[in-house]
């Protein structure tokens, strides 16, 4: 990264942001936000960090340590909607110094003049919305109700039973991690001997398609270094340790018949 910042200098560009992840969507990938805020600094940048889908794991006294430097950042968005149970949308954005928001939003047009801003800043100085809903009620809510603590048991049973998906995989053959697990998320293909790469994207497909028309599970593809992927996100409280195991058996079990379907429709074209 900071060579990238040294090249754009170099080239007589003006760089002004680095953006930092908490959980990446696609594979909950953490990155090293410590010394990502201390190059920020060091090049007076805006150091901003997209906490968007894993920024809850800071709710947790135990997987919070893996989102140290967060307290460097100037802004960290956070999705409470995608992991902490809330409904769709409840999206926070958190920064260090509100006047950056009021230098950038407060507008005073003519419809507004007698209207006089409170001591705590009315919400179109804070952002391009003029109004919005209530979407933090939603959170607050939440953690009357349930406390922190609860929240916290929600982030540490994801850890584990994206670790159980890696434990029952390891079990079986020509399964391969291909993303470690991390913030609840795993990703994962087939790979027997003997099928080109193009084969074993053709399989993922099959694979996803076919374990998403079961109904029992809803398995789907990404992909990662020009490689389909599967991908198991598994975020919900509800899931049990026995949905984990009929999940990757069930997984197995369509591997295999879809692995001769994809052999042999080589051989036909062949």
């Amino acid at each position: 990264m900071e060579e990238a910042i040294c090249r754009d200098l170099d080239a007589g560009k003006k760089p002004f942001a680095v953006i930092g992840n908490i959980g990446t969507t696609n594979t909950g990938s953490i990155d090293p936000l410590e010394k990502m805020g201390a190059i920020a600094k060091k090049y007076n940048l805006w150091f901003h960090v997209d906490g968007a889908f894993g920024g809850s794991i800071l709710i947790s006294p135990i997987y919070r340590n893996l989102a140290k430097g967060v307290e460097l950042s100037d802004s960290l968005s956070w999705d409470t909607h995608k992991w902490l149970m809330q409904t769709y949308s409840c999206s926070t954005l958190i920064v260090q110094d509100k006047s950056n928001l009021l230098n950038s939003f407060t507008e005073h047009p003519e419809y507004l003049a007698d209207v006089n801003s409170s001591e705590h800043n009315d919400s179109w100085d804070l952002g391009p919305e003029m109004s919005r809903p209530h979407r933090a009620i939603k959170l607050w809510y939440t953690l009357q109700a349930t406390g922190t603590n609860l929240l916290a048991e929600l982030i540490k049973y994801s850890f584990f039973n994206a670790n159980l998906v890696k434990y029952e995989l390891n079990k079986l053959p020509n399964w391969k991690i291909i993303s470690n697990p991390s913030c609840g998320t795993i990703n994962f293909r087939y790979e027997p001997d003997g099928l080109s790469d193009e084969q074993l994207n053709t399989l993922t497909d099959c694979i996803s398609k076919e374990i998403i028309k079961s109904g029992f599970a809803y398995i789907v593809t990404t992909t990662l270094r020009e490689r389909k992927t599967l991908r198991m996100c598994i975020i919900n409280a509800n899931t049990t340790k026995d949905d984990i195991q009929r999940t990757v058996a069930l997984l197995n079990e369509i591997a295999v018949r879809e692995t001769e379907r994809v052999r042999c429709a080589s051989l036909d074209k062949a």
